[in-house]
């Protein structure tokens, strides 16, 4: 496991080992909890409490290298960074009095929860919760959005694919082939999906060369023996088997099925 979360040339492959691209439209969120978090840790050093200092600045560290992290920052580090607030608002000095008062009876009502949540250990609220969002989940206006959303994966293509022989051997992404077999319960036989670590970073590197289009491309899919193939249709790669002769079975605006040629009749 270590030898492959270390091995740079592969996770320099795999999304969710880098860095997340703060410039995202919905970015906000996350660079308002990594603000929090690294507020939050920098108090708790002023507080001596060097272990949580130490422990946001290493998830924080680790959040800003690999996107994967960054759940992990907002589960451990911001209850840490909320200690460190509230011990900060309680010692704070030289409040006006109407601040004061606010504050004093903000962190009472916020004890008062805290005694409650202690009694009953949060079974109660926790079963009403879990027993709303699954009546929640229920109604028409939230079922129809559950699932693959059709903008990012094939869900319109793979009606395409199911009418395919049941030996096709389908050239995917990574993204794509993990879809494919959920959709047909591993019915269907893909190139790859995104468990990257059971492949090892030798197929990755032959993966990305195909995936690009770089110079050996054609070598992979002959030797693969590839039928078909379902890729995003603004690919390279889609691009690339189109001028080599492959047929358009399917498309619309977000995948393309195509077939070998001498594969379609």
């Amino acid at each position: 496991m270590f030898q492959y979360l270390w091995n740079d040339r592969l996770t320099s492959q795999i999304a969710e080992f880098q860095s997340f691209n703060f410039h995202e439209p919905d970015a906000a969120q996350m660079a308002l909890t990594m603000g929090l978090a690294a507020a939050g840790g920098i108090l708790a050093l002023s507080q001596k409490k060097l272990a949580h200092f130490l422990l946001a600045a290493m998830f924080l560290w680790a959040g800003l290298r690999s996107a994967r992290v960054l759940p992990l920052v907002a589960l451990l580090i911001l209850p840490l960074a909320n200690a460190a607030f509230a011990e900060a608002l309680r010692n704070a000095r030289g409040l006006r009095e109407p601040l004061r008062r606010a504050l004093d009876a903000a962190l009472a009502y916020s004890a008062r929860l805290r005694r409650i949540d202690l009694r009953l250990g949060g079974w109660a609220f926790s079963a009403l919760a879990i027993a709303a969002s699954l009546l929640l989940l229920q109604t028409p206006a939230y079922s129809r959005r559950i699932g693959f959303p059709p903008a990012t994966f094939p869900v319109a293509a793979s009606q395409a694919v199911e009418q395919l022989p049941a030996g096709a051997r389908i050239l995917t992404s990574d993204s794509y082939g993990g879809y494919l077999i959920y959709r047909f319960a591993g019915a269907r036989k893909v190139y790859f999906d995104g468990r990257s670590d059971f492949y090892g970073a030798d197929f990755l590197k032959q993966y990305v060369v195909l995936m690009e289009a770089r110079p050996g491309w054609r070598g992979i899919v002959s030797s693969s023996g590839f039928t078909h193939a379902l890729l995003p249709s603004a690919s390279v790669l889609n691009a690339a088997l189109q001028q080599a002769g492959w047929t358009t079975l399917y498309r619309d605006g977000v995948a393309t099925l195509l077939g070998r040629t001498n594969m379609v009749h």
